[in-house]
């Protein structure tokens, strides 16, 4: 029932506020109670709404983003939104792949989270298979790529902050920077 009115109104273009109003609300008697299974089921019916394409997919992906982000704020939504993916794409393994990929870049996942599930009794019999390790690889990278562009913004911070006290020592106005 709530899919059903998440899935009309992702048809008709609802905002976010209406989404998440459906999310938190509920539809008649059917409400959802924990943030776990909000985020699954969200998930799955965009998922279900994109499944036309995999580029239809990816563009109702960053309309809803508000959305996502609301629903991708605890380690338990990330988990549902990672188990709500791999069980909709469970023929698909490319797809498994993509969408998460897509979701780490557009900072609804992150890598802890990406890697916490890989590392899940859910993903052990999988363990052999490509794609997990495609999905661990990309994960890894993204989050490496992260972590540098950080280093190197904050190693030019320092360098300004440098400049500034050199600046401010010889008797200089702050203000000139």
């Amino acid at each position: 029932m709530i899919a059903k009115e998440i899935l009309n109104s992702l048809k008709s273009r609802s905002t976010d506020a209406k989404l998440l109003l459906i999310l938190n609300e509920g539809v008649g008697d059917f409400r959802l109670e924990s943030s776990g299974e909000k985020a699954s089921l969200f998930t799955e019916t965009v998922l279900h709404f994109g499944v036309s394409s995999l580029s239809h997919l990816l563009t109702t992906v960053e309309r809803v983003i508000g959305v996502f982000r609301e629903l991708s704020r605890t380690a338990e939504q990330k988990l549902g939104i990672i188990e709500a993916v791999m069980s909709f794409w469970k023929a698909r393994p490319q797809y498994k792949v993509l969408v998460v990929d897509k979701l780490l870049a557009l900072r609804i996942l992150d890598g802890v989270s990406v890697i916490n599930f890989i590392f899940t009794e859910l993903v052990i019999p999988e363990a052999s298979s490509g794609y997990v390790w495609e999905l661990l690889r990309r994960t890894v990278a993204k989050t490496i790529s992260r972590t540098e562009t950080v280093e190197a913004a904050l190693e030019e911070d320092e360098r300004v902050l440098r400049q500034m006290k050199e600046k401010g020592a010889d008797g200089e106005s702050l203000m000139t920077i």
